[in-house]
């Protein structure tokens, strides 16, 4: 009878649901997260690091590049410049030199406390997408009209409401593709992690082959680990392109 209940509630429910389906996600990955925790973050790896990984270092990567967009545009010289040398330095070097350099400084600045290799790679992995996505988000601001602003300013507004209720929405709307398939990106990128001692999917699957039981089962390994990565990676393009499609329609 329960069951029965729990099928019509869900039923009633996924219309409503569907309109949500980024915010769905995150909530069930904190989930996850919550319930993965308490054994220790280090004890992470395989599929299961590559994934929390992506969706970690995407979700922390939003909100810091909102802010280096907003500081690369602004009207403050020293902003801009600090905001803008962030960016350039970060796009300048390799991914794997920031994660190794985070994973390395920061017990230097917390001698006292400990923090799991995942953290710091997850860290580093922020700070280096951080500044794509402010490119990204700093296009859209651009593709706003400006006209728009200016209207908002002459009611009476101030810049941060025009900014954070009428330009970032906005821009957000028209990069939507753009941030989808970067989560690809970060998810393709974890495979990095290796550097630091994690063991991601990519890393999981050379250890079981270095295992001389296994020495004979290389395609099947290689193969397996292709299709789940070809499967991932075409999901994450299927939903930007859905998104895609689905502001053209709302532009129309």
């Amino acid at each position: 009878m329960l069951g029965i209940v729990a099928v019509a509630i869900g039923a009633m429910m996924l219309p409503k649901l569907r309109r949500f389906p980024i915010l769905i996600f995150l909530v069930a990955s904190a989930a996850a997260i919550l319930v993965l925790a308490p054994p220790g973050f280090d004890r992470w790896g395989g599929l299961l690091l590559s994934l929390m990984l992506a969706v970690i270092v995407s979700a922390a990567s939003l909100p810091l590049g909102v802010l280096l967009a907003f500081g690369r545009t602004s009207r403050n010289p020293s902003l801009r410049a600090c905001c803008t040398g962030y960016i350039e330095v970060m796009r300048s070097v390799p991914l794997i030199l920031v994660v190794y350099w985070i994973w390395i400084t920061v017990p230097l600045f917390l001698p006292d406390g400990s923090v799991s290799s995942l953290v710091r790679g997850m860290i580093g992995y922020t700070a280096f997408n951080a500044a794509y996505v402010a490119e990204f988000v700093r296009s859209g601001v651009e593709a706003v009209p400006r006209g728009q602003a200016e209207a908002a300013k002459s009611l009476g507004m101030s810049n941060w409401t025009i900014s954070t209720e009428i330009v970032l929405p906005q821009a957000i709307r028209f990069v939507q593709p753009a941030l989808v398939g970067n989560v690809l990106d970060v998810f393709n990128g974890a495979t990095l992690v290796f550097i630091i001692g994690l063991t991601d999917f990519l890393r999981a699957g050379q250890m079981i082959l270095a295992h001389p039981a296994s020495s004979g089962t290389v395609t099947e390994v290689y193969v397996f680990m292709f299709a789940v990565y070809f499967l991932i990676g075409s999901t994450i393009t299927f939903g930007a392109r859905r998104m895609e499609a689905r502001m053209q329609r709302s532009a129309r």
